[in-house]
């Protein structure tokens, strides 16, 4: 495991290019971060959307973006876009 925050594509691309140096490339990316306020849009501060949509979306965004140029070099590349459940 690697520890970064995906809000921050320096840290991303830290952690790309950590993996590609020791594998060699990349197959797959498992995008399976995510943060969740379960509250109506009234009760739901900019700050927690803030958080939402800069974990779930733009780093999403940024993980794919920083991993497709390896992902292009593979024989069977993949992304996988996972969500938590909302019960």
């Amino acid at each position: 495991p690697i520890k970064m925050d995906i809000r921050y594509e320096d840290q991303i691309e830290a952690a790309v290019h950590e993996v590609v140096n020791k594998f060699g490339g990349i197959d797959i990316l498992i995008n399976n971060a995510s943060a969740i306020y379960l509250a109506g849009t009234m009760k739901t501060p900019m700050k927690r959307f803030d958080l939402m949509f800069n974990v779930n979306v733009r780093g999403t965004f940024a993980a794919s973006q920083a991993c497709i140029p390896h992902l292009l070099k593979a024989k069977n590349p993949h992304i996988l876009n996972l969500a938590p459940p909302l019960n």
